[in-house]
This record gives C-alpha cells, structure tokens and sequence, in this order.
C-alpha cells in the first residue's frame, strides 16, 4: 500500500512554523497563513489530504466553500471539506483519494467572516507534484509586451525559460531598468471546463549586480498559457508597475 502522507503543524507566537505548508501572501481579508501541500513543490508520497490554514476563526462552513484537487485530465480527486478552529485561525482540509504520481492543482475558495472570498472571485490556485517527472527540452526564448509602458521603460521585455514541457521549470530575465516582481500563467483550456483558467504564481528572487531575476514553480498542465510579468520600475524618482505578456505553450 502506498504510504499516505500527513498534515502537521506548529502554531508558535501566531506565527505558522511548518515545513509542509508554504506561506502564501496575506489577503485582503482573512489571512491565508499556509497551504498543503506546500505551493510548487513535489513531495515524495501521495497526501491523505489537502488543506489550508486561514487566519480567522469560525469560517469553512459556507456552502459556497470548495477545495478542490485536479489531475491533467480535469478529474477532482478531492472529498468534502471540514474546517477546524486552531487558536485564532481555521484549519481547513479536504481527504483525497484515487491519486498517483504526476503533477496535480489545487483549486480553493473559503468566504471570510466578512463575507469576502479568500480566493477572489474565481477562487485560488497552486500547483504542487507528487514525484513529478519534468521531462527534458531545450530553453525557450520568447518576448513579453507592454502596449503603453510606463515613461522610461521599453514595450518589449525578453525571457527565457528553463523548458516548454508540463512540471517544475525556472524562467529567467535579465532586465536594466525594472525588477520583476512575480510571474503569472493562466491556462486557457476551454475543453477542460474545470482547469480553463487556473492561475499559477511564482516569486521572483533579483541580482542588482547582474540585473537579473528568476522565478521557478510549477506548471502542472499542458496548454496555452497567459504569462504575465509584474515589473516594477523607477523613472525620475517615481516607482510604478505595470505587466508585460505573452502567450507561452507547454507541452
């Protein structure tokens, strides 16, 4: 029988202390304090279950809630949810079942004691392997754009990424008068109904001597995607952030 893996974690000083869980960027709401697994990693055994950590109390009983986990095929492999209060926070899982190795991605939504959804109104995303395979390919080069880019700044931004195949992959940009802040992918897949538009974000981390940024994660699906770079720039003093795009394919 394949080992399952389970969900552990420390609450200290209202802080989450958890090397399952990734710590995810507080939301306009209720903040969201971590994820299992944890976003755009590839773990080595199949979880029992998926879950999130949302810092309120007394929330994951709407009936509009979902957590949701998809394969390339569009199938949920997740059961019902169950929320459980942890100090002043909301542990919120849901048991999964039927799964293999491959890459997988979750597909969340929790409305906030406010009433705001967590997610946003399509819900959340993240991507995450279970001893995914990235098969090899050759970089690929390609060029984002920006129609009325801020003063100072070029139209035209060019990338490279580590691979155009489905899994873990690293995207690289060497960029002289901006810094990339994060990177984007929106699959748009409209003969798989529930991963047509599934949003993936990865952070970027930045080189000031060598003007570079690279950002890895996970693309779990193959299509055509939306990639969006947020780069922030400084003209005159003044900083501001725009998004530059293209349309990549992963195959």
């Amino acid at each position: 029988m394949r080992r399952k893996t389970l969900i552990s974690f420390t609450l200290l000083a209202g802080a989450l202390c958890a090397p399952a869980f990734g710590i995810s960027p507080v939301s306009a709401h209720a903040p969201l304090q971590g994820q299992s697994p944890a976003p755009n990693t590839n773990v080595k055994a199949v979880p029992s279950s998926v879950a999130l950590l949302a810092g309120e109390q007394g929330i994951g009983t709407n009936l509009s809630d979902y957590l949701s986990v998809f394969d390339a095929s569009g199938a949920n492999h997740a059961g019902a949810l169950s929320a459980t209060g942890r100090d002043n926070a909301t542990l919120i899982t849901a048991p999964v079942s039927a799964m293999s190795n491959g890459w997988y991605a979750v597909h969340w939504n929790v409305a906030s004691e406010d009433g705001h959804p967590m997610g946003g109104e399509a819900g959340g995303w993240w991507a995450f392997g279970v001893k995914g395979t990235t098969a090899k390919s050759s970089p690929i080069s390609f060029t984002t754009r920006n129609a009325l880019p801020p003063t100072g700044t070029k139209s035209a931004l060019p990338v490279k990424l580590s691979g155009n195949r489905k899994g873990s992959q690293t995207l690289t940009v060497v960029n002289k008068w901006g810094t990339v802040y994060s990177v984007k992918w929106v699959l748009n897949d409209p003969q798989r109904e529930t991963l047509n538009g599934a949003t993936f974000t990865w952070f970027s981390t930045c080189k000031k001597k060598t003007f570079t940024c690279t950002a890895s994660g996970v693309l779990p699906f193959a299509g055509t995607y939306t990639m969006a770079l947020q780069v922030i720039s400084t003209t005159k003093g003044a900083s501001s952030t725009a998004l530059w795009t293209s349309q990549v394919t992963i195959r």
